[in-house]
């Protein structure tokens, strides 16, 4: 028989005082993180224009678009900490986190698996 997702390498982050120890990172949470970091992006490439410009496509920028990253960030890490077996308090998450700690949290957990699928692929090709 086989067992699918069995023993999977979990990561360790510390973050606002708290340790989690992520195994599982559902497609929804990289669907989510890939919203999240492409909006972001999309962000930062704006924020690098000349200042009137910059001015210009801030403010272009819809809340929804605004709204869309906050609530991408905020489902990801709501998967990604219960199906992992912990609680998830939105409100302690924003209490103790910044903005970019949870990018960050994010990153790390969706890094993990690919960073030792990347090891695999090199590791058969020698």
């Amino acid at each position: 028989m086989y067992k699918i997702g069995v023993g999977r390498e979990a990561i360790d982050i510390e973050i606002g005082g708290k340790e989690f120890a992520i195994k599982f990172v559902s497609v929804f949470a990289r669907k989510r993180a890939n919203d999240l970091f492409s909006m972001v992006d999309k962000i930062t490439k704006l924020s690098q224009l000349e200042t009137e410009e910059k001015d210009k496509a801030m403010d272009a920028l819809s809340e929804v678009e605004l709204k869309e990253v906050l609530d991408s960030r905020g489902d990801c890490i709501e998967n990604l900490v219960t199906s992992n077996g912990y609680e998830y308090d939105a409100d302690w998450w924003e209490k103790n986190t910044a903005y970019e700690d949870q990018n960050q949290f994010i990153y790390l957990c969706i890094l993990k698996d690919i960073s030792k699928k990347k090891q695999q692929v090199e590791t058969q090709k020698k």
